[in-house]
């Protein structure tokens, strides 16, 4: 078979290699007849449990086209992305004597399906939870990637439940010619929950006002207090961004201690947050460099921030990204942005300066479609807000 340029993943290489003779067994007086010709069908021997009426409706688009490299390795690219087969045979046969039509044969060799799904060493979460969250299915074809993810899955929920030394694995055992059992084991280990949250080093903000900014709970009658290691980062970001955003640029939790008890109830844990306040900043403004698109006017028009207010560094990024943005929608997608800040310690103000080095505007080169099979290029086109030669609008790539 002739080759032109193709990038595809080396197992599937492998695979069409051997595709490559299988194609020319059988004319060997004329190897190639099958180039050009239209494809009269496609059918697959071996299945067993894979549907071929699914087969059909993502081949039937290929029925009538010519064949060429190209037509073959997008079929075959197509079957292997479904991760339903151990191996594809490919081979070509004459759909009449003159050989004027050609006709694909794949003899396939299936994945098994997933006869039965079982969880082991599940004491603190259901069977109806753990199956809530897989996406492992009885009467599914097995596949590799979705037992990993369901992995993932019973590992999350069980963190997110307080156990944080949780383990799972998965076996699969044959129950049949063309069926597995798939097992999921899992090591509990110890729960752990949140019997208090304190805190230490605030003056500023209460205990209270601090503590509503988690997501962590201490345990009562209508918390269970789970104890979650990536819900305890996101809490540390969100009391830093709480001072923030009041004036406290420089607050930071310099630490989050952790003492555990343990007592006829299970193990408990006191959370003791150690803040660093620092001093309250207020606004001094800003000022622009190097902008000459968009008047200085324009610009202080999107600052929302008022000087003399207690800095708002969430209110501050909001700001900046209104100027990119404006720069973006008219087309300037490659400037350069830089946020330089002015911090007086002795006044406690801080002020920034905005550096705009602008590039010329961008505009649409050429619109290409792929991986469309039902649909016309020219039917997805006309429902595209933007076409070759416009300038390039950030509102209107997000529309697509």
């Amino acid at each position: 078979m002739r080759f032109r340029v193709f990038v595809l993943f080396f197992s599937t290489v492998l695979i069409f290699t051997t595709a490559i003779s299988l194609f020319s067994q059988e004319d060997q007086w004329d190897e190639y007849w099958y180039y050009g010709k239209p494809i009269r069908d496609i059918v697959f021997s071996g299945l067993r449990n894979v549907s071929q009426s699914e087969l059909d409706a993502i081949m039937y688009t290929y029925r009538g086209r010519l064949f060429d490299d190209f037509t073959f390795m997008e079929i075959f690219g197509k079957l292997y992305a479904l991760d339903y087969f151990t191996y594809v045979e490919p081979s070509t046969h004459r759909a009449n004597a003159s050989g004027s039509e050609v006709i694909l044969r794949f003899n396939v060799i299936e994945l098994p399906v997933v006869s039965r799904i079982v969880f082991s060493g599940n004491q603190g979460i259901n069977r109806r939870e753990l199956n809530d969250v897989i996406i492992s299915r009885v009467n599914d074809i097995f596949n590799q990637t979705k037992v990993r993810l369901d992995i993932e899955a019973i590992t999350n929920l069980y963190l997110e439940k307080g156990y944080p030394n949780v383990t799972v694995t998965a076996e699969e055992t044959q129950s049949g010619d063309s069926s597995i059992s798939l097992v999921f084991n899992i090591v509990e280990q110890e729960r752990i929950t949140i019997s208090r949250i304190e805190f230490q080093g605030n003056s500023r903000f209460t205990n209270n006002a601090l503590r509503s900014q988690l997501s962590l709970r201490q345990r009562s009658l209508l918390n269970d207090g789970a104890f979650n290691e990536a819900k305890l980062l996101a809490d540390i970001q969100s009391i830093t961004r709480y001072y923030r955003d009041r004036g406290y640029i420089d607050a930071q939790v310099r630490d989050v201690t952790r003492n555990t008890e343990v007592d006829s109830g299970g193990t408990s844990m006191v959370l003791i947050f150690d803040i660093n306040e620092g001093s309250e900043f207020r606004f001094g403004g800003v000022t622009f460099e190097g902008n000459e698109i968009f008047s200085t006017s324009q610009l202080n028009s999107l600052i929302a921030s008022r000087v003399g207010d207690p800095v708002n560094m969430s209110r501050l990024e909001m700001d900046m990204q209104r100027v990119a943005d404006l720069y973006y929608e008219n087309g300037y997608i490659y400037n350069s942005i830089i946020r330089t800040p002015n911090k007086n310690n002795q006044t406690n103000v801080i002020s920034y300066t905005i550096t705009i080095v602008e590039r010329d505007r961008a505009y649409i080169e050429n619109i290409i479609i792929i991986g469309n099979v039902k649909t016309r290029d020219n039917v997805i086109l006309r429902e595209i807000p933007l076409e070759p030669g416009d300038v390039f609008s950030r509102t209107k790539f997000w529309m697509l």
